[in-house]
């Protein structure tokens, strides 16, 4: 992986900046992980005093108290969390004892205490999950109530291990690209070892539902955002999936 270095993160920004973009995505799936690589660049944006409402990715064994306020003052206002799975068994089995183990409550809690509203990126359909471990999933989202989620249906992306492990089980996969696409008409994502394809992507679309239409995230959305972008969800609501 190749990194730009601060300068020219920074350069990049001010032309951004004298376009006069308010808001930015700063896509770097790991920008939350290495502090020699993000704090030149958060501080220098303080420094230049852009004023950009922006939103990160990190990981939720990557987010660190200490560097909390330094994001919020840079005008990070979201942070993007890769929370997946409720299961702790479905996520290790997944990430095969490469992540320590955390308490996402807590992290969650942590980020909003600072000021950051919260997505949360969730995912249906791991090989070892059922309909009780995405229930799991589920709940665990409902609980953390963040101000924005994405829920997933699992897929085994070409040149990935799960993809070999996929392949090598016999599993039914996608045969083109658009069977990929998480949202697309043609979505066909991985069965599991206990559910069908067809059983995945009906559970996500029920977990979109659910927590969209659930009464405590929309008094959230109205608090935090406004009564407008409150019926904007609820207009999304009547979109049946």
């Amino acid at each position: 992986m190749r990194f730009w270095t601060p300068d020219f993160f920074l350069n990049e920004l001010d032309k951004l900046h004298k376009y006069g973009v308010k808001t930015l995505r700063l896509s770097d799936e790991m920008f939350f992980l290495n502090r020699k690589y993000y704090e030149p660049i958060l501080n220098g944006i303080i420094e230049r005093r852009y004023n950009f409402n922006m939103w990160a990715y990190a990981r939720v064994d990557t987010v660190r108290k200490d560097q909390l306020e330094l994001f919020k003052k840079a005008g990070v206002n979201w942070l993007c969390l890769g929370i997946e799975a409720g299961n702790q068994n479905v996520r290790m089995d997944i990430e095969k004892g490469r992540f320590k183990e955390v308490n996402i409550r807590e992290i969650v809690k942590m980020i909003k205490d600072h000021g950051i509203n919260v997505l949360g990126n969730y995912i249906f359909g791991f090989p070892e999950d059922n309909l009780e471990t995405m229930q799991e999933t589920l709940d665990l989202a409902v609980e953390l109530n963040c101000e924005h989620a994405n829920f997933y249906a699992c897929q085994a992306l070409p040149g990935s291990p799960l993809y070999n492990t996929a392949i090598s089980k016999g599993w039914e996969m996608p045969t083109k690209f658009e069977e990929y696409a998480f949202l697309s008409y043609d979505c066909k994502p991985l069965p599991t070892n206990y559910l069908t394809n067809k059983e995945v992507l009906k559970f996500r679309d029920k977990a979109w539902n659910t927590y969209f239409s659930n009464p405590n995230f929309l008094n959230l959305v109205e608090n935090k955002f406004g009564i407008e972008n409150r019926k904007n969800v609820e207009v999304l609501n009547k979109v049946e999936l």
